[in-house]
């Protein structure tokens, strides 16, 4: 379960970098539709996956359209925003995000206690299927920014000597460890085997533990 949860995350790690430098030279709408199109693959693997490996490869293919799409549309975000309204931009953003981690666990835990865990995968894959209709309506965001030609090894040398910068992922990398290995994993894991309850009961502790996180997003943003 551990290398399940973590490989998404991984996998992300490594494409966000190259991802961010690509959306520069092609534009953010290309990077955000391609990352949706690999969800919705990686969402069908999900619930065809005969076998582990099978399984570990759509986990894969969702941490790189995760990356795609997160940083493309946060870049993105940022283009069409100004100083003075970005941070409530980027919290409306966020929020949009948000409402799919409320109620993800919620129908999730839903499903699998009444169907099973393989109708609940299928949920996950028809519901990325169709987040590609609004994908293709997204307009591209950069034809008043400037093209910057840089490297990734580059863009990262140049963010690796920000100090603030460093301050910040460095609480981003805490809030997101303890994310993946308690909440994600540990947690479940524990409720399922020792409190010996189902999957709909995960799913309301994530709904409620997320619903603190999305009524505070706005006002902070």
């Amino acid at each position: 379960v551990g290398l399940i949860v973590s490989l998404r995350w991984a996998t992300r790690l490594v494409a966000d970098i190259p991802v961010g430098a690509a959306s520069e030279q092609v534009g953010r709408r290309t990077i955000f539709v391609t990352g949706i199109l690999l969800l919705a693959s990686s969402g069908i693997a999900s619930a065809l996956s005969p076998t582990w490996q099978w399984l570990l490869l759509a986990r894969v293919l969702e941490g790189v359209g995760a990356g795609m799409s997160t940083t493309a549309g946060l870049a993105a975000v940022a283009d069409l925003s100004t100083p003075a309204t970005r941070g409530r931009h980027l919290s409306a953003y966020q929020a949009s995000q948000r409402i799919g981690f409320w109620f993800g666990p919620l129908i999730g835990g839903w499903i699998g206690a009444s169907l099973g865990l393989r109708p609940a995968l299928w949920a996950y894959a028809v519901l990325a299927v169709a987040a590609i209709v609004p994908a293709l309506f997204v307009k591209e965001s950069r034809h008043h920014a400037p093209v910057v030609h840089a490297s990734p090894l580059a863009a990262l040398g140049m963010l690796a000597r920000s100090r603030d910068f460093l301050l910040i992922s460095g609480v981003s990398f805490v809030v997101f460890f303890t994310m993946t290995g308690a909440q994600f994993t540990a947690l479940p894991l524990f409720a399922v085997d020792e409190l010996d309850v189902g999957a709909d009961f995960v799913g309301w502790a994530l709904f409620l533990s997320n619903t603190v996180g999305f009524v505070l997003l706005y006002p902070s943003g």
